[in-house]
């Protein structure tokens, strides 16, 4: 049970990496910094995808150095320190983020990494508060994919994994594009089985 745990926990912060890579903004910046930190954050990016996790921490500490640890660059920072196992600082680094961006996929990327450490409570509070953000907006915003697969996510880390797959079977019903619930539906299936 705790290697299915601990297999699920990686493949679901391996899944939400995925959909946190696709988008990166800045605020508060003037239009040159802002080019260049997500120039530097892209290339962060690319490091952790081609290089592995330790690279592009070396990398994403320098561009918090650089240009300050906003929420963006402290979640990117708390990504790869999943992937690194460092459970504890992730969470460490979720939190410092929140406090500047409070987001559901922050509470969710809290959560796994919570659950990687057997810290249950924390981690479903925090999947309670990324459920209700997400609900919300999905209020006003029922066409879109990645909040949807958000919610999805957080059935399939509660252990709802048929109802986790029969939200992604409609996903990919209404966006047979969608390469990102293709993803999950497998990382799902594969815990089932």
């Amino acid at each position: 049970m705790k290697r299915l745990l601990s297999d699920r926990v990686r493949r679901a912060m391996q899944a939400l990496l995925v959909l946190a890579l696709a988008g990166c903004g800045g605020a508060d910046r003037t239009e040159s910094e802002s080019d260049d930190r997500d120039t530097r954050l892209a290339e962060v990016q690319q490091v952790l995808r081609e290089g592995g996790p330790e690279p592009a921490l070396v990398l994403v500490e320098k561009v918090g150095r650089l240009f300050g640890e906003d929420g963006e660059t402290l979640a990117l920072k708390g990504h790869i320190l999943h992937r690194l196992e460092k459970f504890e600082q992730a969470v460490a680094t979720f939190d410092a983020s929140l406090k500047i961006e409070p987001t559901g996929e922050l509470h969710l990327d809290r959560a796994i990494s919570l659950t990687a450490l057997q810290r249950h409570e924390e981690a479903e509070a925090a999947l309670a508060a990324a459920e209700a953000m997400f609900t919300e907006r999905l209020e006003g915003r029922s066409y879109d994919v990645v909040l949807k697969l958000h919610m999805a996510m957080i059935a399939h880390l509660r252990g709802n994994d048929q109802s986790a797959l029969d939200q992604i079977n409609l996903i990919i019903a209404e966006h047979p594009d969608s390469s990102a619930a293709r993803e999950l539906k497998a990382e799902v299936q594969r815990s089932i089985n």
